[in-house]
């Protein structure tokens, strides 16, 4: 079981004792700001990574690991400008003028083609990246590290007591992609009898005081801990995932709560959710109720059916629905063993390194097949004339031409042939 530095440790080990070259970069302590990624290089160990900081960040191919959260292209441009001291500015001025994508394909321009890692499926920031030669890499980040953050909760026993609510709901943020919760509370507010809702301490307590009785104070950390005691305060959990409001589909840790706390499950997420669990192997509820929401791409009609469901559900009578509970339990049973087995972590782990394996194989082409590559595209498109280059980049490309001159002069002549006006003869 692995902590996300302990994943990243290990690529980078994997990636120098495989003898490559590339730059595995991750965020630092949950930043989510893309300066930090740019600049946190942790591979001093690699004999076979450059020493040379200009080059290094252009010259070796990278492996950005963008798992954790979904990729915006807005978001990730507005996290640079109102976090931290952006000296970037300072060293390319140009950066203001680029758009949102541009700044996301400058922030990993190289000579090579780069690695992106990620969670998510359907989407289209991972669609556009890879017809501006990123190479992509699925897998599933939030599997791994939840067995992790819940591996305490292996040995323990469902205590079978009857339990007082039908539905229970964690929600904790309410901005940006997870503002469609607040739409949801409101239809669950109808039907608090029967929901049981840890409230977070903020500006809408007010406003669901419906739930006065469970308010608590709940952090950023919450969704990496769960209350035990949960799973005798209601049967059916409501997964509020960080997206809904979304072609995508990208699942975190939420999903694994229930799994663990013997909870049959409704998610709130993306069209294709469910079918992206059955894809690891994970069984869903379709035999005890309506799941057709899951194939629902418009995200109101989704919204709508699965408010549906959770009524039709709430408006059975005591005897049908302890029926349908006694239904759920070797479902729930199957995925949870099935969470906590070693075929689970194995099969993320193979989707990783064997995805890893063909993208570097494609990467290391990159690098003759589309000489200058990211990086030299970029430019081109940045400076109309070779006269308007930036100094720090017109460094980077002498740099660069003189290694090319020394190791690949076949590239060098591509290079010179394709991106004449930036370089000087």
């Amino acid at each position: 079981m692995l902590t996300p530095n302990q994943i990243y440790d290990y690529l980078r080990y994997y990636i120098s004792t495989n003898e490559k070259s590339s730059i595995v970069r991750s965020f630092k302590d949950g930043s989510k700001n893309p300066l930090n990624l740019f600049f946190h290089q942790d591979n001093s160990n690699s004999p076979y990574v450059s020493k040379d900081i200009d080059r290094i960040l252009k010259y070796d191919g990278f492996i950005d690991m963008y798992d954790q959260e979904p990729i915006d292209f807005v978001e990730i441009r507005n996290q640079y400008r109102n976090d931290g001291d952006n000296h970037l500015d300072n060293l390319y001025p140009e950066l203001e003028k680029l758009s949102d994508l541009d700044f996301f394909l400058f922030l990993s321009a190289s000579m090579c083609s780069p690695i992106i890692c990620h969670s998510e499926k359907n989407s289209y920031e991972i669609e556009t990246l890879k017809k501006h030669n990123f190479i992509d890499v699925h897998y599933w980040i939030h599997g791994l590290i939840s067995r992790f953050w819940y591996s305490e909760f292996r040995l323990l026993l469902k205590n079978e007591k009857r339990n007082p609510k039908r539905f229970g709901i964690y929600a904790r943020e309410f901005n940006g992609t997870r503002s469609y919760r607040l739409k949801l509370l409101k239809e669950l507010s109808k039907i608090s009898e029967n929901v049981y809702y840890r409230y977070p301490l903020n500006d809408y307590f007010n406003f669901f005081s419906v739930w006065k009785e469970n308010q608590e104070d709940i952090s950023a950390n919450s969704s990496a801990y769960i209350n035990w005691i949960d799973h005798e305060r209601f049967d059916i959990h409501l997964v509020a995932e960080t997206l809904f409001d979304t072609s995508k589909t990208h699942l975190t840790e939420k999903v694994f709560k229930p799994i663990v706390m013997y909870q049959p499950f409704i998610i709130l997420g993306g069209p294709g959710s469910l079918k992206y669990l059955k894809d690891y192997g994970f069984k869903t509820f379709d035999s005890c109720w309506d799941e057709s929401y899951d194939l629902e791409t418009d995200s109101i009609k989704r919204f709508n059916k699965i408010v549906d469901v959770i009524n039709s559900i709430n408006e059975l009578d005591d005897f049908n629905y302890r029926q349908l509970i006694a239904k759920t339990r070797s479902i729930t049973e199957y995925n949870r063993n099935l969470f906590y087995s070693e075929e689970f972590n194995m099969n993320l782990m193979n989707e990783l390194m064997e995805g890893l394996d063909k993208a570097l194989k494609i990467q290391e082409e990159s690098f003759t097949k589309n000489p200058g590559g990211n990086l030299f595209s970029l430019m081109d498109k940045m400076y109309k004339t070779k006269d308007d280059i930036n100094p720090n980049h017109k460094k980077i490309i002498k740099d660069i031409c003189n290694k090319l001159k020394e190791d690949n002069p076949e590239v060098l002549s591509q290079l010179k042939l394709k991106y004449s006006k930036l370089i000087n003869e």
